[in-house]
C-alpha cells in the first residue's frame, strides 16, 4: 500500500549552541573557547529540495491512501489460516478520502455555477479555495495539529486531515504468523469500525451519507439467531449479481493461468457465479490473482475498495486448493468455524501446533449467515483431520457421528460438495432451475416441456439443476424462473436454435417470456424476447463467447408446453474490436477437440496495428508443425504474408501486423490433443511518435501502450510521466528540505531512499519532520 509521504527539514548547528531546524547557524557565532566557529559549506543541490522551508512550515497537505488497500492480504490485521482479516483503519481512511474527493468535486461544480467576484475578504476566500483544491471542506480543524492547526485554519489555510485511532494490536501468536487474531478480536474490529465511523461522522457530517451504511449491524438478539452455515452474514460482502471480475498477474506462467481458469469454470459449472475478465470502467471491484509472501490467502467476500488480491503461492498451485481459495472470495469461511460446529466435530486442542489454536475458534453469529443447511463434512472449505497438527498421525479435528458407521472423511480438495453448491446457490439467490453449459454443444428445455396441463412449476430442465432448496415446496401456483448460462471459449460464438416454443402470449411479452441476451448478465444486450407460439426459423448468434437465456412462466402457463432449444459453439469468424480482446483454442483450458479448423480475422480501427500476445501455449509438437499448429498472417486473407507457423510448448513471440488486420488459423488433426493456447490481441500504435504521450524525458513504446522513463540521476514520479531528482544522496548544506519521492502525492512502490547528512566537525544535525504519513500504525511522529 502506498500512502502519502514524509518530509524533513534539516539544519546543521554548533553542538554548544543548538538552533531551530528552520534557523541556520550564524556565521559570526563563536565557540565557548573564543575561537571562530567553522563555516558550514554552501547549500548543495541535494539539500535544496523541491520545497522551501517556509512552504513546509506553513502549508498543509492532505493525507492520502492509495487505491490498493486490499492488494496485499499479508498486511491484514490478522489471519484465520488462509483467511486475511481486513485492516479496518485503512478502510476508514480510504472511505473518508473518497468522500472528501466527492465533496470537493461537488463544491467545484457549485463554484463554476456561481458568478465570480463574490468572495468577501481576499485572504480568507483564497484560503478556502485552496482548501477545496486539496480536498477539504472549509472550516475544519485537526486534533493532531492542536491549537496551531486551528489558527492556521482560521487564517484560511487548509486543515490537516482527521486523525484515526491506530489499529488494535493483535495478540501474540506463533513465530512466522504474528498477525493472528481471535474471533473475539475480529468481532471487536467490526464493533470498533462502527464506533470509529460514528466518531468521524460527528466531525464530518457532510461526508457521512452512506459511510454509516457500511458499519456492522449490532449483534442479533437470541430470538433472532439461527443455525449458522459458514457463509458471510454481511450483504456488502456478496458480489453484485454473482459477477466476480478478475485479473491474473502477468508473472504467472501459462500453466498457472490455465489452472486458475479451470478452478473458476468449476465454480461456474455448478452455481450461478460468473467469473469474467475485468473491464476498466465497468468493474470497479475485482480480484487479482497474485503471489504474496503469506502463500495461500484471501479475503472473505467482496471488500468493495477496488482491487483485492487472492494470493496463490508456490505450494498452493493445485486445483483443489485454488477452488478452496475461490470459496473464500465467493464469501465462505471454513466450515469448522461455524457457531454450531461443536455439535458435529470435536477440536482436539492438545494436538494443535503451538500458536495455531486461533484457527480452530468458532466465529460469531455477526459474521456468518443462517442458510438452514446441515453441517457439511464433505465441504471443500473444511479443514482436514490433521490440519495444524503437532504430528502427522495426531488428529486436530474429530467428526462426531454415529460410531457404528465409518467416521466421515474431512478436508477433501477435489471438488465442490453438494453442500457447497447448495450453499452458494442460496447465498446468491440462484434460480431454482437451469444450469451453466460449458460443452461445445447441448440441448435443453423448459421444466415439464410437452406436459400440457402439468403446471409451469415442478419440472426440471434438461441437464442438471442447481439442486438447492428454498425451504418450501414447489407448488403449482408458483411462477417458474429458470436461467441457462452458456459459456464458450474466447474466439467462439454461440449459435442458438429454438426448435419449439409454446408459451402464454402477452403484449410485448411482458408476462411469460423467453429472453436471450448477448452476454453473461441482465445488463447484456437483448438478442430476442419471445412468447406465444412464435416459430423461429433463423438461429440466434452471439457476438461474444457468452449467452444468457431466461425463462419466466406464470401459473397460467400450465396450459402451454414451454420451449425446447439447442446450441453449438463455433470457432472462427471476424473479430472487430475497438481496443482489445481475447482469443483461445476451442475448449480451453481443457484439451482441444480433434479435427478442428478455426480461422479468425482480427481487425482494429484504421491507423492502428494489431498486436498479438500468447499467454499460454501447448500444441502438439513437430519439427515442421504439420499436425496441430497455429498460423498467423499479416492481413485478413488466406494468402496474406505469413508471419509464422507455431506448435510445441514455447509461446510464440509478440506479433505486430503492418496494417489494421491479422489472420490467425488454428488446426488440429485426428489424434493427440493438448491444452491449446490463450492469447490477447489489442490495437497497437507507436504512442511515442506522437506529441501527446506526456513523458518528460524518454518514451518507450510497449505492446498496446507505452511507458515513460527518466535519464540517469532522475526517477519517475508516481504519476508515471514526470521525472524528479533521484531520492537519497549526500547532503552537506547548512539547511534545506528533503522529501520522499513524488511528495505530496503518494510515493511510488518499491523505493529505497537513503540520505547521508554531513555537518562540519563540532556541529549537530537537527531534523524537523513537518509532514509524516507512512503505511503502518497511525502513530504521530
Amino acid at each position: 500500500m502506498r500512502r502519502s509521504v514524509a518530509v524533513i527539514v534539516l539544519a546543521a548547528c554548533l553542538a554548544a549552541a543548538p538552533v531551530s531546524a528552520a534557523t541556520p547557524a550564524a556565521p559570526e557565532e563563536r565557540r565557548r573557547d573564543g575561537r571562530d566557529a567553522p563555516l558550514p559549506p554552501p547549500l548543495g543541490r541535494a539539500a535544496a529540495g523541491r520545497f522551501s522551508i517556509q512552504q513546509l512550515l506553513q502549508d498543509k497537505f492532505p493525507y492520502r491512501v492509495s487505491n490498493d488497500v486490499d492488494m496485499d492480504p499479508c498486511k491484514g490485521d490478522g489471519f484465520y489460516g488462509d483467511i486475511a482479516m481486513p485492516n479496518v483503519v485503512y478502510e476508514l481512511e480510504k472511505e473518508l478520502q473518497d468522500a472528501r474527493a466527492g465533496l470537493a468535486a461537488q463544491q467545484e461544480k457549485e463554484k463554476k455555477r456561481r458568478p465570480s467576484g463574490r468572495g468577501r475578504g481576499g485572504g480568507r476566500s483564497r484560503g478556502r479555495a485552496r482548501g477545496q483544491r486539496l480536498g477539504y471542506p472549509p472550516g475544519r480543524t485537526s486534533r493532531r495539529r492542536g491549537a496551531k492547526s486551528k489558527r492556521a485554519s482560521e487564517d484560511g489555510a487548509p486543515p490537516s486531515p482527521l486523525p484515526l485511532p491506530p489499529p488494535p494490536s493483535a495478540p501474540a501468536a506463533a513465530e512466522g504468523d504474528p498477525l493472528a487474531v481471535t474471533p473475539e478480536e475480529a468481532a471487536r474490529l467490526g464493533r470498533e469500525r462502527g464506533a470509529q465511523l460514528a466518531e468521524l461522522c460527528a466531525r464530518e457530517a457532510p461526508l457521512c451519507q452512506g459511510l454509516l451504511r457500511a458499519a456492522p449491524a449490532p449483534p442479533p438478539t437470541p430470538a433472532a439467531r439461527r443455525t449458522a452455515r459458514a457463509a458471510t452474514a454481511r450483504k456488502e460482502r456478496v458480489w453484485d449479481y454473482g459477477v466476480i471480475p478478475y485479473e491474473i498477474d502477468g508473472n504467472f506462467s501459462g500453466v498457472h493461468k490455465a489452472l486458475f481458469k479451470q478452478a473458476m469454470r468449476h465454480w461456474e459449472n455448478f452455481t450461478c457465479i460468473k467469473f469474467v475478465e475485468r473491464t476498466p470502467g465497468e468493474h470497479p471491484n475485482y480480484i487479482v490473482f497474485t503471489e504474496r509472501p503469506c502463500g495461500c490467502c484471501s479475503f472473505v467476500g467482496k471488500r468493495g475498495n477496488g482491487p483485492q488480491a487472492i494470493s496463490i503461492g508456490k505450494n498452493c498451485d493445485k486445483f483443489g486448493i485454488v477452488v478452496h481459495e475461490l470459496g473464500h472470495v465467493v464469501g465462505f469461511w471454513h466450515e469448522h468455524t461455524r457457531p454450531d460446529r461443536d455439535q458435529h466435530v470435536q477440536i482436539v486442542r492438545d494436538n494443535i501446533m503451538a500458536g495455531q489454536e486461533y484457527n480452530f475458534n468458532k466465529l460469531t453469529e455477526e459474521e456468518v449467515n443462517s442458510l438452514s443447511l446441515p453441517y457439511d463434512y464433505d465441504s471443500i472449505m473444511h479443514y482436514a483431520k490433521n490440519t495444524f497438527s503437532k504430528g502427522t498421525y495426531l488428529d486436530t479435528i474429530h467428526p462426531l457421528d454415529d460410531f457404528s458407521k465409518k467416521r466421515p472423511e474431512i478436508g477433501q480438495r477435489i471438488k465442490l460438495s453438494e453442500g457447497d453448491v447448495a450453499q452458494t446457490n442460496l447465498l446468491y439467490k440462484c434460480p431454482r432451475c437451469g444450469r451453466t453449459f460449458q460443452d461445445n454443444s447441448a440441448s435443453f428445455q423448459s421444466p415439464h416441456y410437452g406436459s400440457v396441463g402439468g403446471g409451469a412449476a415442478g419440472g426440471h430442465a434438461h441437464g442438471h439443476m442447481h439442486g438447492h432448496g428454498h425451504g418450501h415446496g414447489h407448488g403449482p401456483a408458483e411462477p417458474e424462473h429458470c436461467e441457462w448460462r452458456i459459456t464458450a471459449t474466447h474466439g467462439e460464438r454461440i449459435v442458438l436454435n429454438i426448435t419449439d416454443i409454446d408459451m402464454a402470449p402477452s403484449d410485448k411479452c411482458r408476462g411469460d417470456y423467453l429472453e436471450v441476451r448477448d452476454g453473461y448478465w441482465h445488463k447484456s444486450p437483448v438478442l430476442g424476447r419471445f412468447c406465444g407460439n412464435t416459430q423461429l426459423r433463423d438461429p440466434i448468434v452471439s457476438t461474444g463467447s457468452r449467452m444468457l437465456i431466461t425463462y419466466v412462466a406464470s401459473n397460467r402457463g400450465q396450459r402451454y408446453k414451454g420451449f425446447a432449444a439447442k446450441y453449438e459453439a463455433v470457432c472462427g469468424g471476424r473479430l472487430e474490436f475497438k481496443t482489445s480482446g481475447h482469443l483461445e483454442s476451442p475448449n480451453f483450458p481443457e484439451d482441444y477437440q480433434p479435427g478442428k479448423e478455426c480461422v479468425w480475422r482480427i481487425s482494429v480501427p484504421l491507423d492502428y496495428q494489431v498486436a498479438l500476445k500468447f499467454q499460454s501455449f501447448e500444441v502438439e509438437n513437430h519439427d515442421s508443425c504439420v499436425y496441430d499448429y497455429v498460423e498467423v498472417r499479416d492481413g485478413s486473407v488466406s494468402d496474406s504474408p505469413l508471419i509464422g507457423k507455431f506448435c510445441g510448448y514455447k509461446a510464440p513471440p509478440e506479433i505486430r501486423s503492418t496494417g489494421n488486420e491479422l489472420l490467425v488459423k488454428f488446426v488440429s488433426d485426428g489424434s493427440v490433443q493438448k491444452a491449446g493456447f490463450s492469447a490477447i490481441f489489442m490495437k497497437e500504435l507507436d504512442e511515442c511518435a506522437l506529441q501527446s504521450h506526456g513523458c518528460e524525458h524518454n518514451c518507450i513504446n510497449t505492446l498496446g501502450g507505452y511507458e515513460c522513463a527518466c535519464k540517469i540521476g532522475y526517477e519517475l514520479h508516481s504519476d508515471g510521466k514526470h521525472c524528479e531528482d533521484a531520492c537519497g544522496g549526500v547532503v552537506d548544506a547548512t539547511n534545506g528540505t528533503i522529501s520522499s519521492p513524488s511528495f505530496p502525492e503518494e510515493y511510488p512502490s518499491n523505493k529505497n531512499c537513503i540520505w547521508e547528512i554531513i555537518a562540519p566537525p563540532q556541529y549537530r544535525i537537527t531534523l524537523n519532520f513537518t509532514h509524516f504519513d507512512l503505511e503502518g500504525n497511525n502513530v504521530s511522529a
